[in-house]
């Protein structure tokens, strides 16, 4: 392959392939310097994931801003957890550290979500349901959002999770002889 060359160059999104991963840390406001902006954000590490089924480096979504559009990312956001837990989980959430509680030590299987593809994305929860398009609702704007990483199901089999090399409550429970 010659790095230099477009004759071999695949077609993409530029966004990563779906994997599992576990949510292993988040933080509101965090104090680490490298997750220091010259932006304001209302999360500054809404989860640090590590990917389990693939040889990666922690994958880090960062600089997340709640906003009540549901043309957003947050609303997004929190479709896909809706989507996936049921509304009555999610909108009990009463500060986002509770939410971010939540996510801790869960395992989902997580899509990068380019915000300009012609993909729709429905919320089940709002009303019978309201489907989105992400090129239609993101594509025009003059500076459209960045990708963002996004739970699509929560993986809670334990045969999953044990071949994933997740180890559950009730693998570590200690047994007595």
């Amino acid at each position: 392959m010659d790095a230099f060359s477009s004759d071999d160059a695949d077609e993409s999104t530029g966004t990563r392939p779906n994997f599992i991963g576990k949510v292993v840390a988040s933080a509101v406001e965090s104090e680490e310097e490298r997750f220091q902006t010259q932006y304001e954000n209302d999360i500054d590490v809404l989860y640090e994931i590590e990917a389990l089924e693939e040889d990666w480096d922690n994958v880090f979504e960062l600089g997340v801003n709640v906003r009540q559009s549901i043309g957003s990312k947050w609303m997004v956001l929190v479709g896909h957890l809706e989507n996936i837990h049921g509304p009555d989980d999610v909108r009990g959430f009463e500060s986002l550290e509770e939410m971010l509680d939540f996510l801790q030590g869960r395992v989902y299987e997580f899509k990068e979500q380019d915000f300009t593809a012609d993909e729709e994305f429905t919320f089940k929860y709002k009303g019978d349901g309201h489907t989105i398009n992400f090129e239609d609702t993101f594509g025009d704007l003059e500076n459209p959002p960045n990708s963002m990483m996004l739970p699509i199901r929560e993986v809670t089999d334990a045969d999953e999770l044990a071949d994933l090399g997740v180890e559950t409550e009730a693998a570590t429970e200690e047994v007595e002889f």
